[in-house]
C-alpha cells in the first residue's frame, strides 16, 4: 500500500516508503493485538485474571513498540505529506491528518493506562475505548490515502514581485516602461520619458500606453497619471502570460511620438496567498522524529538495563 500511495511521489522517496510502511505494519500490529485481547477477554468469564497476568508482558511490549514507530514514522510521513502550515492548517487533508493524530495521542494514552491494568493483573476496562480510538485511526487513514496530500507548488512561499524593464528610443526620444509585478492580474506601469538632447527640445506633456495581448486580440489604452520630470503611472490588468505588444505614445511640444515596446509577461504565481505561515513542515518534522527516536531508545534501555543493575547490586549488612 505505501508503494502504490502518496510516498511513492514524495521527494525523498525511499525514506516515506519506509516510514509509510513501518507505519502501516505498526498499526497493524498495535490494532490487531488490541482486537486479539478483547476477544480473548471477552471468552474468558472467570479466567480473565489469569489471561491479564499472562497477557501483560508481552502485550506491553508489542503495544509499547507499535505505538512508539507509530509516532516516529507518523511524523516522518507527515512531513512528506504536507508542505507547509497553512497546508496543514486550510486543506481537508491537513484537518483529518490532525484529527488523526489527536486519536492516536488518545489511543497511547488509553494503551499506557490498559497495560498498568494488566501490569497489575485485572482485566482493562478502557480496551474498548482503545480499540474505538484505533477504529478511528483507520477511518482517518483511509480518508488521507483518498485524498490528494497538502503539497505542491501552491503551498510554497509567495514570489516577490519583480518590475520588468523596457526600453526603447525614438529620435532623441528615450522611453523606458517598468510593470510591476510582470504576471496575470493587476500590474502597475511607470512610464519615463527623457530627451537624450541638451536642452530638451519641449517638455513631456502626456504619456499613453497601448497593449495587445497574445494571440492579436483587441488591444486597449492605459491611461498614465503626471508625476512630474517626465514621469507617468497607471494601471491595469493583464489577463495572460506571454509575449504582450506595447506602444507608448508620448505628447511633446503639442506633437505625438509612438515608441513601440515588446515584453514578456511572466506566467502566474502558482502559491496561494499565505494565512498562517508558507514555512515548509517536513524539516520540523523530521528533527522531531529523529529526536523522539532517540528519546524512545534511550527509555527503552533504561528501562532494560535499569532492574539488571538492582538485582546485580550487592547487599551489604551492616556489623552489630
Amino acid at each position: 500500500t505505501s508503494l502504490s500511495g502518496h510516498a511513492a511521489g514524495a521527494p525523498h522517496r525511499e525514506l516515506a516508503v519506509v516510514a509509510a510502511a513501518a507505519h502501516v505494519l505498526a498499526a497493524g500490529v498495535w490494532l490487531g493485538g488490541v482486537a486479539a485481547l478483547g476477544v480473548a477477554f471477552a471468552a474468558a468469564h472467570g479466567e480473565a485474571g489469569a489471561l491479564a497476568r499472562a497477557c501483560r508482558a508481552p502485550f506491553a511490549r508489542a503495544a509499547g513498540v507499535s505505538l512508539a514507530v507509530l509516532a516516529v514514522t507518523g511524523l516522518v510521513v507527515a512531513g512528506a505529506e504536507v508542505a507547509s502550515v497553512d497546508a496543514l492548517l486550510t486543506t481537508d487533508y491537513g484537518r483529518t491528518l490532525i484529527s488523526k493524530s489527536v486519536l492516536v495521542v488518545a489511543a497511547i494514552g488509553l494503551g499506557f493506562a490498559n497495560a498498568l491494568a494488566l501490569r497489575r493483573g485485572s482485566l482493562p476496562r478502557l480496551l474498548r475505548v482503545e480499540a474505538a480510538a484505533g477504529a478511528g485511526v483507520l477511518l482517518a487513514a483511509a480518508v488521507l490515502t483518498a485524498s490528494p496530500p497538502a503539497k505542491g507548488p501552491e503551498f510554497a512561499a509567495p514570489r516577490p514581485a519583480t518590475a520588468a524593464t523596457l526600453a526603447n528610443q525614438a529620435g532623441d526620444l528615450l522611453v523606458t516602461v517598468a510593470t510591476r509585478p510582470n504576471r496575470p492580474g493587476p500590474n502597475v506601469f511607470t512610464v519615463l520619458a527623457a530627451s537624450s538632447r541638451r536642452p530638451p527640445p519641449a517638455p513631456v506633456q502626456a504619456a499613453v500606453l497601448r497593449l495587445t495581448p497574445p494571440g492579436g486580440g483587441p488591444g486597449r489604452s492605459v491611461p498614465l497619471a503626471p508625476l512630474g520630470s517626465g514621469r507617468f503611472a497607471g494601471g491595469a490588468e493583464l489577463e495572460a502570460e506571454g509575449r504582450w505588444r506595447m506602444t507608448a505614445t508620448i505628447t511633446r511640444g503639442g506633437r505625438r511620438v509612438v515608441v513601440p515596446l515588446r515584453w514578456t509577461v511572466a506566467p502566474p504565481d502558482p502559491a496561494r496567498p499565505v494565512t498562517y505561515s508558507a514555512r515548509p513542515l517536513a524539516p520540523l518534522l523530521d528533527r522531531a522524529a529523529a529526536l523522539l527516536a532517540v528519546l524512545l531508545v534511550v527509555s527503552a534501555a533504561a528501562a532494560a538495563v535499569g532492574p539488571r543493575i538492582t538485582r546485580a547490586r550487592p547487599i551489604v549488612e551492616e556489623a552489630t
